[in-house]
């Protein structure tokens, strides 16, 4: 186990990053996944649990397990992966590969997100999102995969999009105002 996992009892968290600006290398806020019962992030009444700096992460952690009148746990100082939007949108847009996993990191962390938050997705973009994850899970190259049929570069892009946004309505950003 690295120190991008750590793992607590039973559940195992995970500090993720979150860029969405092309313009800046580093993420533009973070959440904690836990394991249990899929990549679920950490949640407090029903929103997903944001904070802008990795060093909140700890904070985030023990007032969500607080919550759940759970024991304190541990939670890695180290992003164990990058969900990055902005790599994802261009690769759609313009490539053909994923050599890193990019879109398929960001389309499955997004399903779980969104069924963990209760978020209904329409089942167009969850047909298209589910297609293009399943096809990236044994093949690198989408370019052939969504040329000529349903759905294409368009209408993954749109998926993606509005998953993006169902996730971030849904989202709590730590420490609150006053809090």
């Amino acid at each position: 186990m690295n120190n991008s996992t750590v793992e607590t009892g039973q559940a195992r968290f995970r500090l993720v990053g979150v860029r969405l600006d092309p313009n800046f290398p580093s993420p533009d806020f973070y959440t904690v996944l836990r394991d249990e019962p899929a990549d679920w992030p950490i949640l407090y009444e029903g929103q997903i649990i944001f904070f802008h700096k990795p060093e909140e992460a700890q904070e985030a952690l023990d007032f969500y397990l607080h919550h759940l009148g759970l024991p304190p746990g541990t939670v890695p100082t180290e992003p164990d992966v990058i969900l990055d939007f902005a790599q994802a949108l261009y690769l759609l847009s313009t490539e053909s590969r994923d050599e890193a996993c990019c879109v398929l990191n960001v389309v499955n962390t997004l399903l779980d997100m969104l069924q963990a938050a209760a978020v209904k997705l329409p089942a167009k973009y969850r047909a298209d999102l589910h297609r293009i994850a399943d096809h990236l899970t044994f093949n690198k190259e989408f370019g052939s995969f969504l040329q000529d049929r349903q759905p294409g570069r368009a209408e993954v892009i749109e998926a993606l999009q509005w998953a993006l946004g169902g996730v971030m309505t849904r989202a709590m950003f730590f420490p609150k105002p006053n809090s």
